[in-house]
């Protein structure tokens, strides 16, 4: 982003090298951390924590050509023109896609609630370094880095005990017995919620139900919003 920034007039001022090595090096960070579904909002805090320590408004060209990249690509590049040579999908899909890209938590709607903080926290970590290449700058990254990390810690502990799921422990090894089945099937659709399964034209899972195949769980698998069929 800072490259492409530098022809256009957008970079920060001072070191191009300084901005890179300030973006990047909160970038690492920000990266090690996912943020998924409610605890996204700990992720805002932190942008919202992070204002007086990275000064974002430094660099508001850049920060704003920045956005207005992110949203031409994943709204009108990925969410219309892929669809529409991958689909055949309507070349007003944008109208939906939008929508999509600010409400879900999946890589394949662009994922904004998460993407849009760190793209901002990153960018302005640089412009920050960038103008005053300082130990002072560098401790305010440090310490914007410190606070991601622990919040995205909470995040990912508050994901794991209400989310994962917990399975028993078993004390010893038990010996195999008789196998129940000769087959278990692990169906994954793509793109497909739970309530629209039952009513998709679906004919090789409909005629495994016919041979009595029984769909005992449906759950979607996180971070897609893809439906999971364990029978």
């Amino acid at each position: 982003m800072l490259l492409a920034a530098a022809p256009l007039g957008l970079a920060p001022e001072g070191s191009l090298l300084a901005a890179i090595v300030g973006s990047v090096g909160l970038a690492l960070v920000l990266a090690g951390w996912s943020f998924p579904l409610r605890g996204r909002a700990l992720l805002w805090l932190a942008l919202v924590a992070s204002v007086p320590l990275l000064e974002p408004w430094r660099a508001p060209a850049l920060l704003a050509g920045a956005l207005a990249g992110y949203a031409v690509f994943t709204v009108f590049l990925w969410g219309t023109l892929y669809y529409r040579l991958r689909t055949g999908a309507p070349w007003n899909n944008f109208l939906r896609f939008w929508r999509l890209v600010l409400t879900n938590s999946d890589p394949t709607s662009g994922n904004a609630l998460e993407q849009v903080p760190k793209l901002v926290m990153a960018l302005a970590a640089g412009a920050l370094v960038a103008e005053e290449p300082t130990g002072g700058s560098l401790a305010q990254v440090a310490a914007t880095a410190l606070l991601v990390a622990a919040l995205g810690a909470l995040a990912w502990r508050a994901f794991a005990r209400d989310r994962l799921p917990t399975y028993p422990r078993r004390s010893a090894p038990t010996v195999p017995g008789p196998a129940l089945a000769r087959r278990v099937y692990v169906i994954v659709v793509d793109g497909l919620n739970r309530e629209r399964l039952w009513q998709a034209d679906a004919p090789v899972m409909d005629r495994l139900a016919r041979e009595g195949t029984e769909y005992l769980a449906v759950e979607p698998a996180y971070p897609a919003r893809t439906v999971v069929c364990f029978s």
